[in-house]
């Protein structure tokens, strides 16, 4: 049973606001990941950016490949607690990651934290 939880799919949320300069590539070191099998969507929750911010999120989210679905919500009230939150609201999966805007994950980190 244990090996059944380890195979579980996560949603990653990464929650942003007025940063859509540094988004892709975050999303790129969460996309290597997909070769752990665990990867299963992204969620950029955009924190009340700017409309030209916002704009550049959509964008890059609708430029991505359709795998692995990469998602783009808005939530206006400000905080990051609150920005995590409706990034929980809107995973299609039980497990999930957060991290920053500003992280660059290493080769392995999603594993690595499912086994904990």
């Amino acid at each position: 049973m244990a090996n059944a939880a380890v195979s579980q799919k996560v949603s990653v949320i990464i929650a942003s606001r007025n940063r859509s300069a540094i988004i892709a590539r975050a999303i790129d070191f969460v996309v290597a990941e997909v070769v752990s099998g665990l990867l299963g969507e992204i969620i950029i929750v955009d924190n009340g950016s700017s409309d030209a911010d916002a704009l550049a999120y959509r964008t890059v989210v609708a430029n991505r490949p359709p795998e692995p679905p990469v998602r783009y919500v808005y939530e206006g009230q400000p905080g990051a607690s609150r920005a995590r939150n409706r990034g929980v609201a809107e995973a299609s999966f039980e497990l999930v990651a957060f991290i920053d805007d500003d992280v660059l994950v290493r080769p392995g980190w999603l594993p690595a934290l499912q086994r904990g």
